[in-house]
């Protein structure tokens, strides 16, 4: 997952032992180090003089945030006097260019330089804002220290207030329009688009409204952002957590050990139904009438996100309507590779179309299991707490690979001497391990330090790894941006990208290695391709560099970095028996890929079904005041899109945590598979890897960021006619590379 936020002008926009962890990673990644490239990829002696958490110079201790956000917010209000200083210049310069048609002409030269400067100093703000912002960001979700997430998030709140005040700054504004550089065709392409991005994201913001309408905007945006943080805390508040009694001996023996031998207290053992226990269950459990009371409990809970959904989808709509939108979802995807909502639609409708009747055989295979489990006068028809059981009883009938089987063969740290030397031989980079500079780590020897290096070229950047789970860290897997790598003025020196790579890789209970299962290998070169993005982005601007972009289509190089995860090619570096070097077996690989097309049209139904709910709650075509009409508009898409039956008195939608972070562009991850589908199957297959495939990724996509127009870049790569048209000019790609990757093409 890219660490997605919306753009603004001014984006800062299992128990394991964790101690024996983090030594065995640390003495295993010592020995991916290179004596031979050890002068190459010292730095210089005056970065090693630098020091500071996270590569951030001054930050040693928590109350450093305060004074770094204090000298951020100084150098802004410097630029910001220079730029109405030349403002005022520019005035008198237009009354005194009147006299001679000579000096009009010298006038005219020197206010273009002007008009072209406007947006370097707007992008040297955001840029200087996102130093310490992106960084606050980082520490709060992932430092050991309370008192350093304490103070990253006072720093975070302090800059992104400040940057409420920037998004309203009328003078800046009016210097970027009166600028009007979008339409000088003799500036460069990637100037014209940032000075367009940042105009149309300052009206974004409501700047051009008048001020009883701005005020009602920022009451909205600031509703939303309330609602949808409760949202997220309801989702990890105990109180909110519906629970499960078990009072009969086999009610608990059904389900595994490591679930209720926490969960009893005096002669009750209440069974919490959060995601990840109910989830477990539903799989795990052979009694029915357990897995039908937690799938029931933790389908209608949070409760308090009935509410909490409804005013966070009326305050969106509401927001966009101000701004002259019909809807949420027309806001969002105005500025995104799919310009409209019914272009996302139409691509989702017409996937679900293709996947119908292949799904539908699936669930057949499935009915035919449960009348094979049934007995007696027993139901025989599936309910929404049988799928996952029974999907689990089919895939132990077909033999598939034990996932620890397949985890020997991924250790850490023989991962990331493969990407070196894979990506290396494919992509033309270098990867190595550096030393940390004193002060740099935020959590001792567990963080590692990669440089990314291009031969000939003065680009580099570096990937710092966040790798081992610990107490209070991001759960998830995530890439965050510290620093955008991008030239200081045109052709000028390159600053350098950094990283962080944020995933939790526990321990294996049989190994004292760090294995990856296959689908964390699959996460960890996801963000890996988004880290490449970073670090390979060659912009002249920071506003669009590296994953700076739409999401539906930064998502695109991510997705095809999973691929490799499955290349025969790629897993001859990446894939090596952590104990006997051995390269994983073509015949475990192929039943792997089996693994992976099982129930695939299944599982493809409910993304969609995800989707939709997603852009028609954003669509303002129903009353998401009543909680009711959202459960039912849930349902209807559930019953049209899915076999999966929906059962009356549930809402899932109540789980469904990324209506926060991905509202209106939730199909993105669809929308964005279907194109990396394309872009595998016609420059990486057929042993084309080393070929030109990666190369063509580099210097065709990676190389630009979010710099030029992501439709001009994908029909560059793949050829015209790459993506088709809606009705009402909306834009989506053709399903049919990704139902051939899963054998689903009718």
């Amino acid at each position: 997952m890219n660490r997605y936020r919306h753009r603004s002008n001014w984006r800062s926009l299992s128990s394991i032992s964790f101690s024996s962890l983090s030594r065995s990673f640390s003495s295993s990644f010592s020995r991916l180090y290179h004596p031979q490239q050890e002068q190459k990829l010292r730095n210089s002696n005056n970065e090693r003089k630098k020091s500071g958490v996270y590569g951030l110079v001054g930050l040693h201790a928590p109350k450093d945030f305060e004074r770094l956000a204090a000298d951020v917010i100084d150098r802004v209000n410097d630029i910001i006097s220079d730029i109405k200083g030349k403002q005022e210049k520019k005035v008198l310069r237009k009354h005194r260019s009147n006299t001679t048609v000579a000096a009009g002409v010298v006038e005219e030269r020197i206010a273009t330089w002007g008009e072209k400067n406007i947006v370097h100093q707007l992008d040297e703000i955001s840029d200087t804002i996102c130093a310490v912002v992106d960084v606050a960001e980082l520490c709060r979700n992932t430092h050991p220290d309370r008192e350093f997430v304490q103070a990253a998030e006072r720093t975070y709140l302090k800059l992104q207030n400040f940057v409420q005040t920037l998004n309203g700054n009328v003078d800046l504004y009016q210097s970027l329009v009166d600028a009007k550089i979008e339409e000088d065709e003799s500036q460069t392409e990637e100037l014209r688009r940032v000075a367009q991005t940042l105009r149309q994201d300052f009206e974004r913001g409501g700047i051009h409204l008048t001020d009883e309408k701005r005020k009602r905007l920022e009451v909205h945006s600031d509703d939303a952002l309330r609602h949808g943080f409760q949202f997220q805390q309801n989702l990890i508040d105990p109180r909110q957590i519906r629970h499960v009694e078990l009072k009969k001996r086999e009610e608990l023996e059904a389900i595994p050990t490591w679930i209720h031998s926490g969960s009893k207290k005096g002669n009750q053992t209440l069974i919490p139904a959060d995601q990840n226990t109910m989830n477990s269950i539903l799989r795990a459990c052979d009694n029915r009438e357990v897995r039908r009371q937690m799938y029931e409990a933790g389908n209608s809970s949070p409760e308090g996100n009935r509410l909490a959904l409804s005013n966070l989808i009326k305050s969106r709509n509401d927001a966009a309507e101000i701004l002259g939108f019909p809807s949420h979802a027309d806001f969002m995807t105005a500025s995104m590779l799919s310009k409209t909502p019914n272009g996302a639609k139409v691509f989702l409708r017409d996937l679900s179309s293709q996947v119908r009747d292949i799904a539908e055989g699936e669930f057949k295979m499935l009915e035919k299991l449960q009348k094979q489990n049934a007995s007696g006068g027993r139901e025989e028809k599936i309910r929404g707490w049988d799928v996952l059981h029974l999907m689990r009883q089919m895939r132990a009938k077909d033999d598939y690979p034990d996932i620890n089987t397949v985890a020997q063969y991924f250790p850490l740290d023989g991962v990331l001497k493969g990407m070196n030397e894979f990506f290396g031989k494919v992509l033309g980079v270098e990867i190595a391990v550096d030393s940390l500079i004193p002060g740099e780590s935020w959590c001792g020897e567990a963080i590692k330090k990669l440089r990314v290096t291009v031969p000939g070229t003065d680009t580099e950047g570096i990937i710092y790894l966040d790798l081992i789970p610990r107490q209070g860290k991001f759960p998830h897997a995530a890439h965050f941006v510290i620093r955008c790598g991008h030239r200081q003025k045109s052709g000028g020196t390159r600053q350098t990208a950094s990283v962080a790579l944020v995933c939790n890789f526990a321990a294996k209970s049989f190994s004292r290695e760090t294995l990856l299962t296959h689908q964390e290998l699959e996460t960890f070169l996801h963000e890996f391709g988004h880290a490449m993005h970073s670090v390979l982005s060659d912009t002249e601007f920071q506003h669009l560099s590296g994953t700076r972009g739409a999401m539906d289509y930064v998502e695109v190089p991510s997705h095809v970095f999973e691929y490799f995860a499955w290349d025969a090619n790629a897993l001859h570096f990446l894939g090596r028996h952590y104990q006997t070097g051995e390269a994983i077996p073509a015949a475990l690989l192929r039943k792997l890929k089996q693994s992976k097309r099982a129930f695939a049209a299944m599982d493809l139904q409910q993304q969609i079904v995800y989707a939709l709910l997603d852009l028609e709650l954003h669509s303002n075509q129903i009353d998401v005041e009543n909680s009711s009409e959202i459960s039912k508009l849930a349902s209807e898409i559930q019953s049209e899109h899915s076999f999966i039956p929906s059962e009356p008195g549930t809402s899932w939608e109540l789980r469904f945590g990324h209506t926060v972070g991905y509202g209106s562009s939730y199909y993105s991850y669809l929308y964005a598979k279907c194109l990396s589908a394309k872009i595998w199957q016609q420059e990486f297959t057929n042993d084309k890897i080393g070929q030109g495939g990666c190369t063509i990724l580099r210097d065709k996509m990676l190389k630009y960021g979010g710099s030029r127009d992501p439709a001009h870049i994908l029909e560059n790569v793949l050829g015209p006619n790459t993506l088709e048209k809606s009705f009402d000019g909306g834009v989506y790609p053709n399903s049919s590379h990704l139902l051939k990757e899963f054998d689903l093409a009718k």
